[in-house]
């Protein structure tokens, strides 16, 4: 399966929110296997966009992170354009991962979680 790097930011965070659910021991090692194939490409495009505030931004010295300045029409329209380019771009590999199926009590507890991962990440079961 191919990925483009939205769904890989996306996806990463929002399994890692639904491991944290209570699920069915297949589900959850299912979960945990994505989790580790997404883990790298997530570090790497987490660098890329961490680059990207450091080059448009400046160093809030109290949270120790370097933030865009938003009422800087420049510098957060060059931001948001560098940064919806790498988002758009796919990722360099493959993964070998297919939709984990999520029991219906599963889907009802976490549907705001689900969102960005239903289809590629995860399916409804049948009940």
């Amino acid at each position: 399966m191919k990925l483009v790097n939205q769904d890989i930011w996306a996806g990463y965070k929002e399994l890692l929110k639904l491991a944290d659910a209570k699920l069915p021991p297949k589900t959850a090692a299912d979960i945990l296997a994505m989790i580790i194939a997404l883990e790298r490409p997530y570090q790497v495009v987490d660098f890329l966009q961490a680059k990207l505030c450091q080059k448009y931004g400046e160093l809030n010295e109290k949270a120790g992170v370097y933030v865009v300045d938003m009422e800087n029409p420049e510098k957060s329209a060059a931001y948001f354009t560098e940064f919806a380019n790498l988002l758009t771009q796919e990722w360099n590999g493959e993964f070998t991962f297919e939709p984990v199926e999520i029991p219906p009590e599963v889907v009802n507890e976490n549907r705001n979680t689900l969102v960005p991962l239903w289809g590629k990440f995860v399916k409804e079961c049948d009940a």
